[in-house]
């Protein structure tokens, strides 16, 4: 499947799509994903060309409602209460606050990993916290109660709702741990890694 995107202002993305291909959705979905939370969009507008003739695809907007609702509710990364859905001619809008960044990316994920969905608009905004402080102790908290690595050898500065890691780890499997961790804090809006893996 070929595809090509464009950015548009106040972070809109429209992605247009070439020689559809229901197997590739799973893996592009999650590149997908990935992009978004490292962009941090606040309105994700996609354009999908799939083929949503299927039988096993929902038929109505009131079909695929429920298939969201389950979707969103059957995940384990997201709280049982804090998001409203509405579904417009297959597209659907998601609003309402969450506490993470990773929170409200990952409710776009689950989204788009369901046949018959022709677009997203991700409304969700984050609940803030009282300062920056309040996220680093947070932080702090978070990474030392965690097993995944030794947080130890992990300096953590915040600016606003910006956070940058510092340190070593004995491996990238930890590294990346930090960096997910980081990003499951409320009120962080982006995560500059700048660790490294000892050798």
């Amino acid at each position: 499947m070929k595809h090509d995107w464009k950015r548009h202002k106040g972070g809109t993305v429209q992605f247009n799509f070439e020689q559809p291909d229901q197997d590739c959705k799973a893996d592009f979905v999650e590149q997908v994903g990935a992009d978004f939370r490292i962009e941090r969009v606040r309105d994700v507008l996609l354009r999908r060309f799939l083929n949503t003739r299927s039988s096993s695809h929902p038929r109505t907007d009131q079909d695929l409602l429920q298939a969201v609702l389950e979707a969103l509710r059957g995940s384990a990364l997201l709280p049982r209460q804090g998001i409203t859905v509405q579904v417009q001619s297959r597209w659907v809008i998601l609003s309402g606050l969450l506490d993470t960044s990773f929170q409200r990316s990952s409710a776009a994920d689950a989204v788009l990993a369901l046949p018959g969905v022709r677009g997203l608009r991700n409304r969700v905004v984050l609940r803030p916290p009282a300062s920056s402080s309040e996220i680093h102790a947070q932080l702090v908290h978070t990474f030392e109660h965690s097993r995944a690595f030794d947080a130890r050898q992990l300096s953590v500065g915040v600016v606003g709702t910006r956070v940058t890691l510092h340190g070593s780890f004995s491996s990238e499997a930890e590294r990346t741990a930090a960096q997910h961790l980081a990003w499951s804090v409320r009120g962080v809006t982006g995560v500059q890694n700048q660790t490294f893996v000892a050798g």
